[in-house]
């Protein structure tokens, strides 16, 4: 919140003021690495910096303004004006506001033994409808100006005198006080407390159309947010930015997986959704976080742990509908691109490589030769990709959760607490309740119950689940005793936030274009794996 900026003001017939100016502050986040191996074994690095500009508004007045007035039977009319400076980065623009210090709009003597006074004048007066012995203030520039009376700050209180809606980088008013003196009142110096304040009007954010970032969202912003309404947004954490989207289902969606590399700094509840600060290492029981490299020394396999893997920053799925399967053992300095390239993973990157392609029917040319006809996620020939079928990191169930996941929850119960930005959180395993994956899909029609399970239910024969609005990407999985990133192509899992049993998680299970009953649960509605399996996260808010 910008506070507001209050300039005491002493009018003695004359008026000074002390301006004070704003600087523009800059904080920088701490600074995250990525550490990645070379080929020849050398360490390099790369360091994402942000800087966060905060809001400022600044009032500027000269320091001192006189008004000389020689008063006659009739009365004469004096005046003195100065350039009132405002400047700030307020979107939404700011408020002025005056007073008088000492809760009376008069000025009185500076002679204790002298008890007249200058009254204010009527509201929108000319300088010739003054009445005898008042005074006011114009901010109207000209010569034909209307002046208003300095309302008296009772308890602090004041008046605003000037609105505005949108941001000038810098505005200056003529700011002039007159008075109306006749010869009645006695010779002498008239003062009184002036105070003028500026404050940033609030920025009013009506959707997450005018949102830059992921950590500001708020179920507020989500409910006034129109279905079908979408943006990329930036995680604040490291940078990334991912697509968000208002679905049917009245929530609002990642339709992107999340990418964030945990390393051993850990999180914050200022920017997660955790309650305190969180590293992998305090978890039960104790282990490093694999950020990026995989060590199988550490028994990945075991539910408990709090592993993540990922194979780079930017693979993505080029060939969306298509159901070729790629199965590798898959190391962290593998790239899947190369190694899956057949099934349309590429690796984009590189420098060249833009993210500004939007998913359309057209062809994508395997490293074969063959092409591939359909819904295609990049532009060979512009470097370009659609960001919505980035495959993302991979996260042990108990990593997803932050580590509350394991714990002592029930079965059926959401964790309280993930590695999704703040504002954000997993999506429940529930059926029937608002915020799961298969309640999102139920509205779609693409979801119902079976006495057995949940299944897939393309009634209208074309709803591809891998198309706009779902951008669902078959990213496979992870087994963790091996490593293995397997299925790649052929299936896709998302963990939930709901635990299903003793080191099993519910999970959302698809292929191609269509959900599977495989490992579905009728009680949950959802499938469920071993909470060691490494599986894609996307994080929801309503």
């Amino acid at each position: 919140m910008v506070k507001r900026k209050t300039h005491n003001a002493q009018l003695i017939f004359s008026y000074s003021a002390l301006g004070i100016i704003g600087i523009l502050i800059l904080t920088m986040f701490y600074p995250v690495t990525n550490i990645s191996y070379a080929d020849d074994g050398t360490d390099s690095a790369s360091t994402y910096v942000s800087a966060d500009v905060l809001p400022v508004i600044s009032l500027a007045l000269p320091s001192t303004m006189r008004m000389a007035i020689e008063p006659t039977v009739n009365g004469n009319f004096g005046s003195a004006t100065g350039k009132l400076l405002v400047a700030t980065n307020s979107s939404d623009g700011y408020t002025l506001y005056m007073s008088t210090g000492d809760n009376t709009a008069n000025l009185k003597s500076i002679d204790s033994t002298n008890t007249a006074v200058i009254k204010p004048v009527a509201a929108n007066s000319k300088a010739s409808e003054f009445a005898a012995n008042s005074w006011g203030y114009s901010l109207d520039s000209g010569q034909d100006k209307t002046y208003q009376p300095v309302a008296a700050g009772n308890s602090g209180e004041s008046t605003s005198i000037k609105t505005t809606t949108t941001n000038n980088p810098k505005d200056e008013y003529d700011l002039t006080f007159g008075a109306f003196i006749n010869s009645e009142l006695p010779i002498g110096q008239y003062s009184n407390s002036v105070v003028i304040s500026v404050v940033a009007n609030p920025v009013t954010i009506t959707s997450f159309s005018q949102l830059t970032y992921m950590q500001n969202m708020t179920s507020e912003i989500c409910a006034n947010t129109a279905e079908g309404s979408t943006k990329q947004l930036i995680d604040t954490r490291d940078g990334n930015s991912y697509w968000v989207e208002k679905l049917k289902d009245g929530n609002c969606w990642m339709t992107q997986n999340l990418a964030l590399n945990l390393t051993e700094k850990g999180l914050s509840p200022v920017d997660s959704d955790i309650s305190a600060e969180w590293n992998s290492r305090s978890t039960y029981p104790p282990q490093a976080t694999n950020a990026v490299h995989l060590d199988l020394t550490r028994n990945a396999y075991k539910y408990q742990d709090t592993n993540s893997w990922s194979w780079g920053d930017k693979t993505v799925l080029a060939m969306p509908e298509a159901g070729n399967t790629c199965n590798k053992s898959i190391t962290s300095d593998d790239n899947i691109g190369e190694m899956c390239a057949e099934v349309g993973f590429v690796d984009v990157s590189g420098d060249e490589w833009k993210p500004t392609f939007v998913a359309k029917q057209g062809t994508f040319v395997r490293p074969s030769g063959l092409n591939y006809n359909g819904l295609i996620a990049v532009d060979q020939e512009a470097k370009t990709y659609d960001a919505h079928y980035l495959i993302g990191n991979y996260y042990q169930y108990n990593t997803a959760t932050a580590g509350t996941g394991y714990g002592g929850e029930a079965s059926g119960v959401l964790a309280p607490e993930s590695i999704c930005p703040k504002g954000w959180t997993l999506p429940e395993g529930s059926a029937d309740t608002s915020g799961s994956r298969f309640y999102l899909l139920k509205t779609y029609g693409l979801a119902s119950r079976g006495q057995y399970g949940d299944s897939g239910s393309l009634t209208s024969g074309n709803y591809n689940i891998a198309a706009a609005p779902l951008y669902f990407v078959r990213s496979g999985y992870v087994i963790p005793y091996s490593g293995a990133l397997v299925n790649l192509g052929v299936y896709g899992v998302m963990w939930s936030g709901t635990r299903a049993s003793t080191g099993e998680g519910i999970m959302l299970e698809f292929s191609k274009t269509s959900l599977t009953a495989a490992r579905s649960s009728y009680t949950t509605g959802g499938g469920y794996n071993s909470m060691a399996t490494g599986e894609p996260i996307r994080c929801i808010a309503r």
